[in-house]
C-alpha cells in the first residue's frame, strides 16, 4: 500500500491512482494506491487483500462510481464505523458508506 497522507484528497491524484491499480479511502481522509497482491501471476486482487484493506469481510456497493467497483466492509454498520466522508466528498455526496473504501477498475473485476 502507498500513501499520500492525509493531505486534501486530490481527484487527479486518485485518478492517476486508479490508471495503476486499486485506491483505499482511509476514514482519517487518507487516499493510498493499493496494487494486486500477486501482480506476477494475474492482475487481480486477492480476496485477502481486499479484506485486510476494508478490515473485515467485503461487500460490493450497488452503485459503480467512476466506471469503478465500490468495495467496503460487510458488517461497519454493525461494527460501528466511523462514516467515511472522504469518500463521500469523491462520490460527489451519492455514497454513503462507514469504514475503509476499496474503488476497484472495472478490470480487475472478473
Amino acid at each position: 500500500l502507498l500513501r499520500i497522507g492525509r493531505e486534501k484528497m486530490s481527484k487527479k491524484v486518485v485518478n492517476e491512482y486508479l490508471k495503476k491499480g486499486a485506491v483505499v479511502f482511509g476514514v482519517d481522509g487518507s487516499v493510498s494506491l493499493m496494487l494486486p497482491s500477486n501482480a506476477l501471476e494475474n492482475d487481480d486482487f486477492s480476496l485477502e487483500q481486499l479484506q485486510k484493506a476494508v478490515g473485515g469481510q467485503i461487500e460490493f456497493y450497488p452503485l459503480l462510481v467512476n466506471g469503478c467497483y465500490v468495495i467496503v466492509n460487510e458488517e461497519g454498520l454493525l461494527d460501528g464505523l466511523p462514516f467515511n466522508w472522504n469518500f463521500y466528498e469523491y462520490s460527489k455526496k451519492r455514497v454513503k458508506v462507514v469504514g475503509a473504501v476499496v474503488l476497484v477498475p472495472a478490470r480487475y473485476i472478473k
